[in-house]
Parts: C-alpha cells; structure tokens; sequence
C-alpha cells in the first residue's frame, strides 16, 4: 500500500535523527516516530502540534502501550467524545477559559484531557472538537517542557480527518 506523502514525511532537517520519520503535518499535527535499535519493544514516539514536539525528544516509550494508547485516542475522536458542543459551559468562553475547565479537579470534563504516555507527561494536552474541527490545547507544566513553554497556552486546529489518518498511517507503519 502507498501512503500519501502528506501522511508520510521524512524530514532530517526538524530532527537531529535521520531515520526518523514523521506522519501527518508538522504545522497542524503530527506523529514522530523513531526505531529503537538496542530494543524493539520501546521507541521514540511523539506528537508534534504546530510545529512543537510535544514531550523530551530523547524519551522512550514502550511502544505496545503508546500505540494502544493512540489507537484509544483515535475511536474516542471517531466516537465523538470531544465534541464540544454538548457542554453548554463552553459556550462563548475563550480558550483559556475552556482549558481551565477541563483541567479543573472540581469539573467533570477530563474526558477532553488527552493522555497518552509519559512521552507527553510534561504537557497538559486537551482536545476539543467543533464542525469536523479539532482543536488541540496545551501548556507545558513540567520540565522538561522548555521553561519559556510553561503555563503558556497553545492551540493548533486540524481537520477531524486528518488526524485520524495520521493515527491511521502511523499504526499501519510501525
């Protein structure tokens, strides 16, 4: 099967790696993906939102759970559970207001929290869908987010679509 170049991209000059490879658009949302050649069962596996790696570069993971834990991302985006709109205390609020909420303790919406690893433990990431629009919010809130990056809020929106097979190339790939 050939995969869409938009999908698949190797770009030696984002990364120091020249094996690594990127899947989707490094500008809206991607997935960086790096083989582990001293063990197989762990990898270099991060998001990248706009243009921002989303986690330590160096970081490992075990790649079975981060593949299922993207897998579970993609049927809960396929599902719906980010869809905005039934929460009417979203209405009319800023984006910080919105990130706020949904991180609040006291609030009931950790269902629009992603969580996928510890590659993304550093960031607090959240996910919220409008009109087939995903638009992705987080604040670094740890090292080794770059210090500059915490409690900075950003924001990237991207076609549901896209995201989905983004994930999708990315697990038929590794």
């Amino acid at each position: 099967m050939i995969l869409s170049d938009i999908y698949i991209q190797v770009n030696c000059n984002f990364m120091k790696y020249e094996n690594e490879k990127y899947y989707g658009e490094k500008k809206e949302f991607a997935i960086r993906y790096l083989k582990n050649i001293e063990n197989s069962n762990f990898a270099f596996c991060h998001l990248i939102l706009a243009d921002k790696i989303i986690g330590d570069i160096n970081e490992t993971c075990y790649l079975g759970t981060w593949k299922n834990s993207i897998e579970t991302l993609k049927t809960e985006i396929e599902n719906g559970n980010f869809k905005i709109d039934k929460y009417n205390v979203f209405k009319d609020k800023t984006d910080v207001e919105k990130f706020d909420l949904i991180w609040d303790d006291r609030q009931d919406y950790r269902i629009l929290q992603v969580n996928i690893d510890e590659t993304i433990d550093a960031y607090l990431v959240s996910l919220i869908e409008k009109d087939g629009i995903l638009k992705f919010l987080w604040k670094g809130w740890r090292e080794p987010c770059p210090e500059n990056q915490i409690g900075k809020l950003n924001t990237v929106e991207v076609e549901t679509e896209n995201v989905i097979k983004t994930i999708e190339s990315t697990l038929l790939e590794i």
